[in-house]
């Protein structure tokens, strides 16, 4: 029976059933996915999304339209990943908006907010791009309008999928990354799939079949070497509001590339493609420290896609490092200093996805806590981020270092944390004395209780931006005060303490 109405419970079903399809068609997707860079897992994005979304239903108190729709955008928007799945999130918050207070929608209100749904996309993309995933939303968004007007819900949805699916199939003629591969754009084809799953729960018949799409190659295993300009997939949160999301996006801007702003309430979460991770968390440090990360290296991504086609390259590391942590710097840091695969270790439930993926093979996980992960993995286990920095640093290497090496290098640095105590400061548990003072005296007397030698080198990390170049100064006259020491770094670290003092 066709439904005259899309209610609470018909909307769940259809977002249960996105799911069902996208599991069944991520690996096609992922196949695909050569824009905006080819890491292979656009469909892994577009389905750890959706569940998460569907997974956000089950605390569903009321089964409205309203409260079904806004809760799935927040379950969205919690576990995006990637791209296509920060445009999604954004695509439910316009949907999510437009039913509000509404228990069932009819023609004209599924067409408000498929085209708010297309708007907010547009709205948080820093460059869209035509021939991906939001032309086929705002196409779609048209193809509604024009329908829902002098026709029910059946003819108007039947309509936004045709439409769809003709713009999924024109994405392969706009956009030159898809034409040069003759290939679709796989963040649409999650949308078409989408639609597809809303006609099924509304009980309407599609005409024709299912969409399907096959390369004719396998991109992963023909591509020449692709230039990964900004190789590191950011994702986080910011404690902000509309307008600090608005500044976030101004220094944000040329930070790297495919910046996405997801303004809320309470919260901003942001999605970037960087070459310098700690840069872009210290240019958000101006307003406000950035929580819940997640940093994926595309370009090891993409080898390691390679190598599973069988097609290996010289070079190449043969297994996989994830790290889990707390501090934004130190984070971004792990992300430059070698590991593939970032996250904040809260998160470790929530990037369930995420995380049996990249143990699908050879992994190396290091954390400065114990944590559970079910990946069949034992985690190795060092004493603070400081340390597991300096572990990173030492083993990079082709060849996976074993557990024991990875616990005895992150043993070498000798360090102090400097606390403040109102206007002074304080170092343990270098300072023996615990004496106060003032923060160029305390950080003299700490690197001197830490014995520096010839050749060494010393690091100091910081918790917030506002006194950078008082600092700078400080360093240069500690270079001046300790002539034996090599070199002398200032890093943010983003840490609880204001201060970290490393020499190694």
């Amino acid at each position: 029976m066709v439904l005259k109405h899309l209610d609470g419970d018909t909307f769940k079903t259809a977002l249960e059933e996105t799911v069902n399809e996208l599991e069944k068609k991520r690996q096609s997707l992922n196949r695909i996915n050569v824009f905006p860079v080819p890491d292979g897992d656009t469909g892994n994005n577009m389905l750890a999304t959706l569940e998460s979304a569907v997974e956000s239903l089950r605390s569903a108190e009321s089964a409205s339209l309203s409260a079904v729709a806004s809760l799935a955008y927040r379950g969205a928007q919690e576990g995006s990943t990637g791209n296509s799945g920060a445009i999604f999130a954004q695509y439910l918050k316009g949907i999510a908006q437009s039913f509000h207070e509404a228990e069932r929608a009819d023609a004209a209100l599924l067409e408000k907010a498929l085209r708010q749904g297309a708007e907010r996309a547009y709205e948080a993309v820093d460059n869209p791009k035509e021939g991906t995933i939001l032309t086929i939303a705002r196409e779609a968004a048209d193809a509604a309008k024009k329908a829902a007007g002098k026709n029910g819900l059946e003819t108007t949805l039947l309509s936004t999928y045709l439409e769809a699916k003709r713009s999924l199939e024109r994405t392969g003629r706009v956009l030159p990354e898809l034409r040069e591969r003759k290939v679709i754009d796989a963040g649409g084809w999650g949308l078409l799939i989408f639609f597809s799953a809303l006609l099924r729960a509304l009980g309407i018949p599609k005409a024709g079949k299912e969409f399907d799409f096959s390369p004719k190659r396998d991109y992963f295993e023909n591509e020449d070497d692709f230039l990964f300009e900004n190789p590191f997939d950011m994702e986080f949160a910011l404690k902000t509001d509309e307008s600090g999301a608005k500044k976030i996006r101004e220094l944000l801007h040329e930070a790297g590339d495919e910046l996405i702003i997801q303004p809320d309430t309470d919260k901003t979460h942001v999605h970037i493609h960087t070459h310098n991770p700690l840069d872009v968390v210290e240019r958000c440090a101006r307003v406000t420290p950035a929580f819940d990360l997640v940093i994926r290296n595309m370009k090891t991504q993409h080898d390691v896609i390679r190598q599973r086609a069988k097609r290996p390259e010289e070079n190449l590391k043969d297994y996989l490092t994830m790290v889990f942590g707390e501090s934004p710097g130190f984070l971004a840091m792990f992300a430059m200093a070698g590991a593939d695969t970032v996250i904040s270790a809260n998160l470790a439930a929530k990037k369930h996805r995420l995380i049996e993926e990249h143990c699908a093979g050879d992994v190396l996980v290091i954390t400065p806590e114990r944590i559970d992960i079910e990946c069949g993995v034992e985690p190795v286990v060092v004493e603070g981020e400081c340390r597991l920095l300096a572990s990173l640093v030492a083993v990079y290497s082709t060849s996976r270092p074993g557990s024991e090496i990875v616990r005895d290098t992150s043993r070498h640095p000798r360090i102090a944390s400097i606390e403040s105590r109102g206007e002074n400061y304080i170092a343990n548990p270098a300072d023996k004395s615990l004496q106060e003072g003032d923060l160029f005296d305390i950080l003299k007397r700490t690197v001197k209780e830490l014995s520096p030698e010839s050749g060494e080198m010393l690091t100091v990390y910081y918790n917030s931006l506002p006194s950078r170049k008082r600092l700078e100064k400080m360093i240069g006259r500690i270079r001046e005060s300790f002539p034996v020491l090599e070199n002398v770094d200032l890093y943010y670290g983003g840490q609880d303490t204001p201060f970290i003092v490393s020499i190694e």
